[in-house]
């Protein structure tokens, strides 16, 4: 399908669109009632009043007529009762709409239901029961006038009756298809489909794309008149004034005081149908397929009562015990990405979001991947002055008991890192360097003299920074393996406690091994830039510049302590020194006793098929624009916390929003659920996915909202987003509540930060990395994006809040047992991501605000000349950025004062401005020949550390390569993109010098 941008979209095959259904769907857009008309309206209504009270008056007066004189015929009582009570019905619809209006009874979509219903139907039964009432009137009154004046024979009886049942089966039928003509669920293949919008308050006509050629042949506004007019108004109505005509003709043969009785009663009843039919003004009748936009301030506040009742609908279906339900059938097995397990798990994932009525597609990628050897595990050994072991690791975790045996533990691949290496490395040297970052090798330079780290092999401890550039750093300095262990100091405290770790507690055993990804890349490293697509051609293995070139393993740190005891040198500063019992940290050199330290790699490199799954409800008024929500479903191990955990909450949000989609709702742009592959080994299927559809998603993606270990702990959450979504996060926070406390999360962020209102600088974290599958988006689409997740913050400072990251134990009984109990961690980031969602597919005027990113530059400059030589000159980057301020406030003043948000096309354009600013701060080159993958200009990881992003990367890394020259190219390149992000937010009629 084609749109606006020119390109196509039926490869990704995201909403199959057909000839018909386009056809069907070009209609203009209509504003609804103006001030005046909605004035008139109201007087409308009161004048109905009076006209239904004497139309009533005339029914009892009939009444009267009929029991104080011999003018007596039993249908024709009958009728004046059914008449009466459903006049009584539209008067008691009529004070409902006033109590509504006036909040007495609260605005909701059930009770506006109630009054559609009262409202429409008791009006037209109302019509067509008067007009059966005229034909009995008359057929009564020839029959007391035959009777009072004995002309009654057989004969004349008998054509009466036969005229009667004719005209009262005319009339029904006649009433029976105005009654099809009104509702949607009568007749499902009407010319156009009628339905209440629950978010919007309208009632929305849409062509029905089964008759696409009846609809050609047939002009809409026509049927709409014969449907709406003729039925409801004319007909009937015209009926009533021909029978009433002839039944005063008739009444001159009545005595004087009957006839002025039913003649009082025929004009009262008359002239207030009359009056009240036609004085009331009508809204136009024209068709639309997308929402009247309403002007008026009492039908936007009635909007947003629907909406609010629409929002909590939404919150009170999400359903913790479905999330651990889906969680426990997750993690009964394995999920290595590339293998059999991995493909099954894609299908199920694909099968079951197609039973929930989701239009799936899977894609696939082949894509370099890497396994250990399923034989021989790789081992880190202590040899001695013979080359003998005299210690090995085991290269595998420990079960314990409290293990749920039915799990494939024996499916778990061994511990390893992937994309290091094959191969055997040896050395006598040994040297502790704390965390491996730059400024720990920086220092250790002070202590020891940097040849001697050449042909060494280093140990060093999980955090700070991500395992590939730990590797990386050791490898510049000539460096032949790594040695990674998770210090108990920040994995396991209290270590030496009987008790204190897994399987008691969330704390790392002693035998526990993280495993991870050492790829210095997002995506498939033989296809940069580019899809894993058959048709593409793929770069060499050998030199490839994005894989590590030394050999690492992991170990648990039982065994890491067999290994520090038998080193020597001098001792560590009290920051390098970790949690093991009995260890003197050193910094390192010759091992004691002339033994050497090797590790052996038995790893793989192997190109794998992996595949995506990609859920959409379509938009019905926005189509090409995007809200998408992922999370991957592959995992080292079973998974439970990553991202077994994210993958459930998915899940469940595809039933929660079908449901919605059950009752008649309808996004208005489409909403995306998306299931990546592959995330763990370097971010693979998401970055191939967005590579391959990069021109699409780059002007149509609004958001991606991102669930990665979602849940660490329940006791506050953590945000993390572009500034533009600060705002609009703050007031989603609000309208969920905590897990296992009387608050909403806005009110426990609050009371954590002791009162102080000022969450944002305690719980937000501005702009994102690439640690996860948001990295595509950020750095490639250019959207703006959103992840969340809950931890616990009473954690000892420096301990990590997920211990057992990665390793064996990620189970459901870890999660059950001590992360969240009851799951409603899970059903609260559940209900933010979809509340987000909801509202990001649904709401006219995105909700993004250009003055949060101000403030947020203004605070990375300030951080940026901190550090920062004070030669170094930021003036154009300061200029730029208070500009961007003006430029920021001029747009949302706009916005507030003169943007019509019942024109369609004004709300386009500004939606548009907002998500183009987020992609005009991204480089096309890249922040650096050796990050080109890495775009945004403002918020991306710096070379040293994938897993943080840094304010102004491109800056911060040559300010610490102390390349001044470079220095200044970057701050006005910098300025440059945020000139560019001013520019979007200009009028867009013209473009402005800035």
């Amino acid at each position: 399908m084609a749109y606006d941008d020119g390109s196509t979209f039926w490869s990704l095959n995201l909403h199959n669109e057909t000839t018909k259904t386009n056809e069907c769907n070009r209609f203009n857009y209509s504003i609804g009632p103006t001030e005046a008309v909605l004035i008139a309206f109201h007087i409308g209504r009161i004048i109905s009043i009076v006209c239904i009270t004497f139309g009533s008056l005339g029914n009892i007066t009939l009444i009267f007529a009929i029991c104080h004189t011999s003018f007596y015929h039993f249908p024709y009582g009958l009728l004046l009762l059914f008449i009466s009570t459903f006049d009584i019905i539209r008067l008691i619809s009529t004070a409902f709409y006033y109590l509504m209006q006036s909040n007495t009874i609260p605005l909701k979509l059930s009770t506006i239901t109630i009054y559609i219903t009262l409202s429409r139907y008791s009006k037209i039964v109302t019509n067509w029961l008067k007009v059966i009432l005229a034909v009995e009137r008359l057929i009564a009154v020839k029959y007391w006038i035959a009777r009072r004046y004995n002309v009654n024979s057989n004969n004349s009886k008998r054509i009466h009756r036969l005229r009667q049942r004719k005209l009262l089966l005319l009339i029904l039928i006649l009433l029976f298809c105005s009654l099809i003509s009104q509702h949607p669920n009568l007749l499902p293949k009407r010319f156009i489909s009628t339905c209440i919008c629950p978010s919007r308050l309208l009632v929305i006509n849409t062509p029905n794309p089964y008759l696409y050629y009846l609809n050609k042949a047939f002009n809409e506004f026509l049927f709409t008149i014969i449907s709406y007019v003729i039925f409801d108004n004319v007909l009937p109505i015209m009926i009533l004034i021909i029978f009433n005509t002839i039944l005063l003709y008739e009444l001159k043969r009545l005595p004087p005081t009957t006839r002025s009785v039913v003649a009082i009663s025929i004009i009262l009843f008359i002239g207030g149908l009359l009056i009240g039919r036609f004085a009331i003004p009508r809204a136009s009748n024209s068709i639309s397929t997308d929402n009247l936009a309403i002007v008026n301030k009492q039908i936007e506040e009635e909007r947003l009562i629907i909406w609010n009742d629409l929002k909590q609908r939404f919150l009170n279906l999400v359903n913790a015990q479905e999330i651990e339900k889906n969680l426990q059938n997750l993690t009964r097995r394995t999920h290595l990405a590339g293998t059999d397990d991995d493909r099954n798990e894609a299908e199920s994932i694909a099968r079951l979001w197609r039973e929930h009525g989701l239009d799936v597609t899977i894609h696939p990628y082949d894509v370099l991947l890497s396994y250990p050897s399923p034989i021989q595990p790789n081992i880190v050994s202590i040899l001695d002055q013979n080359h003998l072991p005299i210690f090995q690791s085991q290269g595998r975790e420990t079960m314990f008991d409290e293990d749920d045996k039915s799990l494939p533990f024996d499916n778990i691949v061994r511990p390893f890192l992937a994309y290091t290496p094959n191969g055997t490395v040896q050395s006598q040297k040994l040297f502790y360097v704390n965390y491996c970052t730059t400024d720990d090798f920086q220092f250790i330079e002070t202590v020891i003299d940097k040849n001697e780290l050449i042909g060494a092999i280093v140990i060093c401890r999980y955090g700070k920074i991500f395992r590939g550039n730990k590797i990386g750093n050791a490898e510049k300095y000539g460096i032949v393996g790594v040695i990674l262990y998770s210090d108990p100091l920040n994995y396991a405290p209290n270590s030496t406690l009987v008790g204190s770790a897994y399987p008691n507690s969330i704390h790392m055993p002693d035998m526990g091994h993280q495993r991870g990804s050492a790829l210095l890349l997002s995506g498939d490293p033989l296809t940069k830039h580019y899809p894993a697509k058959d048709y593409m051609f793929r770069d060499s293995i050998d030199n490839n510049p994005w894989l590590p070139k030394i050999v690492a393993q992991q170990i648990g740190y039982r065994e890491a302590r067999e290994i520090l005891i038998r080193m020597t040198g001098t001792p560590v500063l009290s920051n390098w020194i970790g949690g093991l019992n009995q260890v003197k940290y050193v910094y390192g050199g010759l091992l004691l006793n002339d033994q050497s330290i090797q590790i052996s790699s038995h790893n793989t490199l192997e190109v794998r098929r992996v595949h995506n799954v990609i859920g959409t409800i379509t938009g019905h008024s926005e189509p090409d624009r995007y809200v998408l929500i992922g999370a991957h479903f592959d995992a080292w191990n079973f998974g439970a916390l990553d991202d077994g955990s994210g993958i459930a909450v998915n899940h469940e949000l595809v039933r929660v929003f079908r449901t919605l989609v059950k009752s008649n709702w309808k996004p208005r742009r489409s909403l995306m659920f998306c299931a990546w592959a592959a995330e763990e080994y370097g971010i693979v299927g998401s970055v191939e996915f967005v590579e391959e559809y990069a021109k699409i998603l780059g002007s149509r993606v609004v958001s991606y909202l991102n669930m990665d270990v979602i849940v660490e702990g329940s006791q506050v959450m953590f945000m993390e987003m572009s500034p533009l979504l600060y705002d609009f996060a703050i007031d989603i926070s609000k309208q969920i509540k905590a897990p296992y406390v009387n608050e909403t999360i806005y009110e426990q962020w609050v009371r954590i930060n002791n009162g102080d209102h000022n969450v944002g600088q305690s719980f937000f974290t501005l702009g994102l990395s690439a640690i996860s599958d948001f990295a595509g988006f950020n750095q490639i689409a250019g959207s703006s994006n959103f992840a969340l997740i809950y931890k616990n913050y009473t954690n000892v400072k420096g301990v990590a809040s997920y211990p057992l990251y990665h390793t064996q134990y990620e189970t459901f009984r870890l999660v059950k047992k001590f992360i969240d109990h009851e799951f409603q961690a899970h059903q609260a980031i559940a209900q933010t991501i979809g509340l987000l969602a909801l509202t990001l597919t649904d709401i006219d005027l995105l909700p993004f605000n250009p003055t949060r990113y101000h403030q947020a530059l203004v605070n990375l400059l300030d951080l940026t000349i901190s550090v920062a030589p004070k030669s170094i000159n930021f003036t154009s980057l300061q200029i730029a950025i208070d500009q961007f301020k003006s430029v920021a406030d001029q747009f949302n003043q706009r916005i507030q004062t003169t943007l019509d948000k019942s024109n369609p096309l004004q709300l386009r354009i500004v939606n548009d401005q907002l998500m183009q600013l987020e992609r005009a701060f991204q480089n096309p080159l890249g922040n650096s020949i050796q990050q080109a993958d890495l775009k945004h200009t403002i918020y991306a990881p710096s070379r040293t550390n994938r897993y943080n992003a840094l304010g102004f990367p491109s800056i911060t890394d040559a300010i610490e390569d102390r390349n001044m020259t470079n220095v200044q190219q970057q701050i006005s390149i910098v300025t440059y993109f945020i000139r560019s992000a001013i520019s979007v937010l200009h009028q867009p009629s013209t473009i402005q010098i800035v």
